[in-house]
């Protein structure tokens, strides 16, 4: 994108791709959070507790927004947060309350009308959506993405 020009490709890391960890939260109030949503079960956030998540949050699971909170928190799998995923991410997003996440919201969705900031977000969807142990995404998941990142 930056066609070898280290200045710039830089310039663009530091702007879209590293966030430095903010240190105003509360790590136990992030764990707490996590426990909330926590699957007894599987020890992660699993597709009950990222339902119960969004609700919290004001928002409807497919709303696309979800998917940028999934790349702040460098999410590896759909349907899943793992704790270090979520613990971290939000450490990352410099919050450790729904309130303070649904204060990020509307620069999260600003982030899907830039296109330089929807480029990573569209990217990191690939990997994040694909089957684990496959290389490609499915033709179907694909089209119900696309028309998720890129219906506004």
């Amino acid at each position: 994108k930056e066609k070898w020009n280290l200045e710039a490709a830089m310039d663009h890391f530091y702007n879209f791709c590293y966030t430095e960890p903010k240190e105003n939260y509360d790590k136990s109030k992030i764990e707490n959070l996590f426990h909330k949503y926590m699957d007894k079960d599987s020890g992660d956030i699993m597709a009950e507790g990222i339902q119960n998540f969004c609700g919290d949050l004001g928002i409807n699971v497919l709303d696309p927004v979800i998917l940028v909170i999934a790349y702040h928190m460098r999410a590896e799998r759909m349907g899943k947060f793992s704790k270090n995923e979520f613990t971290s991410g939000l450490a990352n997003m410099g919050v450790d309350s729904i309130s303070g996440i649904k204060n990020k919201i509307v620069s999260f969705k600003n982030d899907l009308k830039s296109l330089d900031r929807l480029k990573p977000v569209y990217q990191f969807c690939f990997g994040f959506a694909k089957d684990p142990v496959g290389r490609n995404l499915n033709f179907n998941l694909a089209l119900q993405l696309w028309k998720v990142l890129l219906s506004k």
